[in-house]
């Protein structure tokens, strides 16, 4: 596979975590193989999944995940002398996400994608959503509650049949809790944290849309 050395672009998507990871890859790979085929005629951009095991210190990828477009497989390619990337985005990096981003970002210093600075913006929920907000987008109801503002999550739970309380600042899914607000003590269990994996301190509260309850109801 040396010919993905001698590419106009070599892409690397870094990650750490695998489950699900070889999908969202093939979908990007299949992607940049048929774009460059319209307009080259030929590739022009390599496509790499690197896991994090596979790099050196310096940030060189030592092996990769890479698609063979004329038998459209993912095969896995070994070269003896690491080589530095074009460019770098950083996916599917699992449980240590925001520690990990923010490593790796600093080895790098070809172009990033989704550099750490810029990406720590959206791990702060609220802002990213005012935000949003700010920009004519339309979310749902939502509201920062920090420690001791009970009250204030009381209120603003009260107005929905069906909340959604997630850590203002983690990620990956960690820590969400879906509310009945009509279920018996549900509202005592949000102020008093019993359901959370801490009190009520930096969380975001929003109003369920998808009908979850609902919808749990009817299966």
């Amino acid at each position: 596979m040396d010919a993905a050395l001698g590419l106009r672009s070599r892409h690397a998507l870094v990650f750490a975590a695998p489950r699900g990871f070889a999908n969202e890859f093939y979908a990007l790979a299949v992607d940049a193989y048929v774009r460059d085929a319209g307009r080259h005629g030929r590739p022009c951009t390599a496509p790499l999944g690197v896991h994090v095991d596979w790099l050196a210190e310096d940030g060189a990828i030592r092996r990769a995940l890479m698609l063979d477009g004329e038998r459209d497989r993912l095969i896995t390619a070994d070269w003896e002398r690491p080589f530095a990337p074009d460019c770098v985005q950083f996916v599917c990096l699992g449980a240590r996400e925001q520690t990990l981003h923010r490593e790796l970002s600093a080895r790098f210093r070809c172009p990033q994608v989704n550099p750490y600075p810029a990406s720590a913006v959206a791990d702060d929920k609220a802002a990213t959503l005012a935000r949003w907000r700010g920009r004519g987008l339309a979310t749902p109801a939502s509201l920062r509650v920090e420690a001791g503002a009970t009250a204030a999550a009381r209120s603003f739970a009260e107005d929905f049949p069906e909340v959604v309380v997630k850590p203002n600042g983690a990620t990956e899914g960690e820590g969400v809790v879906y509310l009945a607000l009509r279920q018996p003590g549900a509202v005592r269990r949000l102020e008093s944290g019993q359901d959370l994996e801490n009190p009520l301190d930096n969380w975001l509260l929003k109003r369920s849309a998808d009908g979850f309850f609902a919808l749990k109801e009817t299966v």
